[in-house]
């Protein structure tokens, strides 16, 4: 009997730990987790002219990479950015790109433009773009490229043509 009841004692004292042990976490306040924020974007541009006529600057060309990030989420508040642009002949390469991080957002993205004149007579203009942006949580991206493609001949005297945004194949005979 003696042992049944000191057993009975022990069981009793150990639900009532558990028990208060049980209150004191259901008491106290839940911590959320902050779900990471990430934004992103940027852009690629791309145009090379030949001209064979042109003893000069027989090859335009351009090229323009840009691009932005932002992510903030526990303990980490970041961007940063990355441009390049490079140029050959008459040739113009354009762009911008921002990222950063504050307030619960990550934010980026870039834009990219290339700029290539076309000499008169017979002319061949290649180009390439593409933009692109993602994001979660509460993250903003975005992402763009264009080209735009100066003739100078006799019919299109300053005429600015805007390039699709993927890719674009140009044969001109004056």
């Amino acid at each position: 009997m003696i042992s049944q009841l000191s057993v009975l004692a022990v069981l009793l004292v150990t639900v009532s730990l558990c028990q208060a042990d049980l209150l004191d976490v259901l008491s106290k306040p839940r911590v959320k987790r902050q779900q990471p924020s990430v934004g992103y974007g940027g852009g690629v541009s791309m145009t090379v002219a030949l001209n064979p006529y042109d003893r000069v600057h027989p090859v335009n060309f351009a090229n323009s990479v840009n691009f932005g990030y932002g992510v903030n989420g526990a303990g980490i508040s970041r961007g940063n950015t990355i441009s390049y642009g490079n140029t050959i002949g008459n040739g113009q390469a354009n762009g911008n790109a921002f990222g950063g991080a504050g307030d619960g957002y990550g934010y980026g993205g870039g834009n990219s433009n290339t700029l290539v004149g076309a000499g008169t007579g017979y002319t061949n203009a290649n180009t390439y773009n593409t933009g692109f942006s993602g994001s979660s949580g509460n993250g903003f991206g975005r992402g763009g490229a264009t080209v735009t493609d100066l003739t100078h001949d006799s019919t299109h005297m300053g005429c600015v043509k805007m390039a699709p945004s993927l890719l674009r194949y140009r044969n001109e005979v004056e």
